[in-house]
Protein backbone atom coordinates (compact mmCIF):
# COMPACT_ATOMS: atom_id res chain seq x y z
CA UNK A 1 0.00 0.00 0.00
CA UNK A 2 1.36 3.51 -1.22
CA UNK A 3 1.82 6.04 1.23
CA UNK A 4 -0.69 8.13 -0.56
CA UNK A 5 -3.28 5.26 0.21
CA UNK A 6 -2.27 4.94 4.18
CA UNK A 7 -2.58 8.52 4.18
CA UNK A 8 -5.94 9.18 2.51
CA UNK A 9 -7.18 6.77 4.95
CA UNK A 10 -6.84 9.28 7.77
CA UNK A 11 -8.82 11.57 5.95
CA UNK A 12 -7.52 14.65 6.28
CA UNK A 13 -5.69 14.29 2.86
CA UNK A 14 -8.53 13.38 0.79
CA UNK A 15 -7.32 15.68 -2.09
CA UNK A 16 -5.78 13.00 -3.13
CA UNK A 17 -8.18 12.04 -5.04
CA UNK A 18 -11.79 12.49 -5.30
CA UNK A 19 -14.12 12.21 -2.58
CA UNK A 20 -18.06 11.96 -3.00
CA UNK A 21 -20.82 10.72 -1.07
CA UNK A 22 -20.91 7.20 -2.68
CA UNK A 23 -17.09 6.19 -1.06
CA UNK A 24 -15.98 4.23 1.71
CA UNK A 25 -15.33 7.81 3.47
CA UNK A 26 -18.61 9.27 3.41
CA UNK A 27 -20.06 5.89 4.32
CA UNK A 28 -17.92 5.90 7.40
CA UNK A 29 -18.14 9.07 8.61
CA UNK A 30 -22.24 9.06 7.72
CA UNK A 31 -22.32 5.70 10.23
CA UNK A 32 -20.54 7.55 13.38
CA UNK A 33 -22.46 10.55 12.49
CA UNK A 34 -25.95 8.76 13.28
CA UNK A 35 -27.31 8.70 9.56
CA UNK A 36 -27.35 12.43 9.72
CA UNK A 37 -24.20 13.37 7.78
CA UNK A 38 -25.87 15.37 4.62
CA UNK A 39 -28.28 17.05 6.96
CA UNK A 40 -25.75 17.83 8.74
CA UNK A 41 -23.42 18.87 5.90
CA UNK A 42 -26.78 21.45 4.15
CA UNK A 43 -27.35 22.72 7.58
CA UNK A 44 -23.77 24.05 8.18
CA UNK A 45 -23.64 25.23 5.02
CA UNK A 46 -27.25 27.33 4.93
CA UNK A 47 -25.67 28.91 8.30
CA UNK A 48 -22.36 30.23 5.50
CA UNK A 49 -20.21 27.99 7.69
CA UNK A 50 -16.79 27.99 5.64
CA UNK A 51 -15.40 24.49 4.73
CA UNK A 52 -13.27 24.39 7.10
CA UNK A 53 -15.76 25.44 9.83
CA UNK A 54 -18.04 22.83 8.74
CA UNK A 55 -14.88 20.87 9.27
CA UNK A 56 -14.28 21.41 12.19
CA UNK A 57 -17.91 21.22 13.84
CA UNK A 58 -18.12 17.72 11.82
CA UNK A 59 -15.11 16.66 14.53
CA UNK A 60 -16.39 18.02 17.01
CA UNK A 61 -19.87 17.37 17.39
CA UNK A 62 -19.55 13.61 15.67
CA UNK A 63 -15.87 12.78 15.74
CA UNK A 64 -15.47 12.53 12.26
CA UNK A 65 -12.49 14.10 10.90
CA UNK A 66 -12.32 14.98 7.40
CA UNK A 67 -10.31 18.14 5.36
CA UNK A 68 -12.37 21.43 4.23
CA UNK A 69 -11.41 19.76 0.74
CA UNK A 70 -13.45 16.73 2.04
CA UNK A 71 -16.19 18.80 2.82
CA UNK A 72 -16.04 21.35 -0.58
CA UNK A 73 -16.50 17.52 -2.74
CA UNK A 74 -19.38 16.12 -0.78
CA UNK A 75 -21.16 19.59 -1.12
CA UNK A 76 -20.59 19.39 -4.27
CA UNK A 77 -21.88 16.19 -4.99
CA UNK A 78 -24.78 17.08 -3.01
CA UNK A 79 -25.88 19.97 -5.15
CA UNK A 80 -25.09 17.88 -8.43
CA UNK A 81 -26.90 14.92 -6.89
CA UNK A 82 -29.36 16.27 -3.98
CA UNK A 83 -30.79 12.65 -3.85
CA UNK A 84 -27.30 11.15 -2.42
Amino acid sequence: MGIEKVLASFGRVSYLEPVEPTSTAWRLADTVSGGKLRSALLAARAEGLSYQAIADRLEAEHGVLVSRVTVRNWLVQLAEDPAA
